[in-house]
């Protein structure tokens, strides 16, 4: 079963430093005494989310929406664990698979067949077991004789496909995605659009950002609009996003 409630969530992060606060930073503060990375407490904070108080369940596909600055990746990353959370509490069950950015944590050094095997690894999946997608992996990233070289030679849009390919052939419990499947042409979006809604008869939640209204109405039945790290609306898509498109429209004109 799948499950997401966060109670009363708040995230800060220092301007000047990392745009997060990572485990590893953390971890190695403790470590050193607060020695290392100790420029971070003179930093000017951030309050990146504020007092979010949210519950999410089985079949809840979430279109995080807002303007730049809002907190949407913010959001995702504390969601996917690479943001620790200052104040609140945070209670996740299920597995959960980020989809953040265009190399998706590929080591670009390898090949694109290298990184389908050390991605399921990392997911815990065996090589065996990893080698029966690699047939729908080809199949939808089509990048064909470009999987034998070196993901360094790949174009964003090409590493999009690929770490897309990837992130979609398992099965998670919580799909994060942050404007994954907004890259590329055309062609792409209708197979990534496609195959993301085949995705949710097996994923129990999915939360996308993007700033399509498009792909929102499309995939999410639900919508979070979040402004300056706050909470503005929750509820069914046709509903919230038809409040934020007017007030965008509004602010346009």
């Amino acid at each position: 079963m799948a499950r997401i409630i966060l109670d009363q969530v708040h995230v800060r992060y220092p301007v000047t430093q990392d745009h997060y606060r990572s485990l590893r930073r953390v971890l190695v503060r403790l470590v050193t005494l607060g020695q290392m990375y100790k420029q971070d407490t003179r930093s000017r904070m951030v309050h990146a989310i504020k007092g979010l108080s949210l519950t999410l369940e089985k079949g809840d596909r979430v279109g995080l929406i807002g303007r730049n600055g809002a907190g949407k990746s913010t959001f995702l990353k504390t969601l996917g664990g690479f943001i620790l959370p200052d104040q609140g509490t945070m209670h996740i069950e299920g597995t959960t698979m980020p989809l953040f950015s265009v190399s998706a944590g590929m080591d670009e050094e390898r090949t694109g067949y290298d990184n389908i095997f050390l991605s399921g690894r990392l997911l815990g999946i065996s090589r065996k077991e990893m080698q029966k997608h690699v047939p729908d992996i080809e199949a939808f990233c089509e990048l064909g004789e470009f999987l034998k070289i070196p993901v360094r030679a790949y174009s964003d849009g090409m590493k999009v496909r690929l770490g897309f390919a990837i992130s979609t052939c398992i099965t998670p419990d919580i799909l994060l995605l942050d404007e994954a499947i907004g890259a590329g042409d055309a062609h792409f979006l209708e197979k990534a659009s496609q195959r993301a809604e085949a995705l949710y008869d097996r994923a129990s939640i999915m939360i996308l950002a993007s700033h399509s209204p498009e792909i929102i109405t499309r995939l999410c039945n639900k919508v979070l609009w979040l402004s300056h790290g706050n909470m503005v609306a929750f509820g069914p898509t046709e509903e919230v996003l038809a409040r934020y498109l007017e007030t965008t429209n509004d602010a346009d004109g």
